[in-house]
């Protein structure tokens, strides 16, 4: 576990959590993108919207990732990886939405699966 999470206070974890099944979402956005060799841009996507700016800034400096303030959105893959879903996994939902974190996983083994395999010539 990355050092960042091991250092998250119980309360806060739970707490962002709880806030996250309320206010957030994980969705996979596509993108059609004509000017390069892979057409589509495929982005799997965590964010919380939400009218207090003041609680999203403490979720953004408490889990060191995410790139606005009035929305926080971590759409950056080594980020989803490396500090998102290993935090749902020590926070977990107690909700339907921990179902969409094993979807996530299952969405980046394929992205990860079709994208090495157009990169090493052995998509048809």
């Amino acid at each position: 576990m990355k050092m960042i999470l091991k250092n998250i206070p119980e309360k806060h974890g739970y707490y962002i959590t709880g806030f996250a099944d309320g206010e957030g979402s994980f969705n996979v956005s596509f993108r059609k993108r004509n000017n390069f060799l892979i057409r589509w841009k495929i982005t799997p996507v965590f964010n919380i919207s939400q009218d207090e700016r003041e609680i999203l800034a403490w979720i953004k400096h408490i889990l060191k990732c995410g790139d606005k303030v009035w929305v926080f959105e971590v759409t950056n893959q080594q980020a989803l990886n490396e500090q998102i879903l290993p935090f749902f996994d020590r926070f977990p939902f107690q909700s339907k939405k921990k179902n969409f974190i094993n979807l996530k996983r299952f969405v980046n083994q394929i992205l990860m699966r079709r994208f090495n395999k157009f990169l090493f010539g052995e998509m048809k």
